[in-house]
């Protein structure tokens, strides 16, 4: 069986390639046309929380619901399951307001690991999560 596409590229949430942005752990060789491809997995939970953290600094994202909206626009993609399901996940309700990516980590890894199983159709690791939070706010 193949692996779904967001792993095969450690791109988990599976971000878009941008022409304007260049990540951090970004694999030299960009073989997929659509999506960014990491070294790492870490690396790509890392952009995947940079990215969470813009919403909310630049577009003031402060519920899971306003965050989904904006990660998995309903023009592309049935966005209430999408926030139903990643709330189920990480025990959060929907329309509460959450700590920024930065200082929430708990609830943040959590959130993610809904969003990687929504993005996937399975489980992550959660230490990778981990791992990737830290390379984007933590001190290693």
């Amino acid at each position: 069986m193949k692996q779904p596409r967001g792993l095969r590229n450690n791109n988990p949430l599976n971000i878009r390639k941008s022409r304007h942005t260049t990540w951090l752990g970004q694999s030299e060789k960009q073989e997929d046309r659509a999506f960014v491809q990491f070294r790492s997995m870490a690396y790509g939970y890392r952009a995947a929380f940079k990215l969470l953290q813009n919403y909310r600094v630049l577009h003031d994202c402060m519920t899971l619901r306003q965050y989904i909206h904006r990660w998995a626009p309903p023009i592309e993609n049935n966005t209430d399951a999408y926030v139903k399901s990643v709330a189920r996940t990480a025990g959060v309700n929907p329309d509460t307001l959450l700590p920024s990516p930065r200082k929430g980590k708990a609830v943040w890894v959590k959130i993610v690991a809904g969003m990687h199983l929504v993005e996937n159709g399975m489980m992550p690791v959660v230490s990778r999560i981990e791992e990737g939070w830290e390379l984007a706010f933590g001190v290693i």
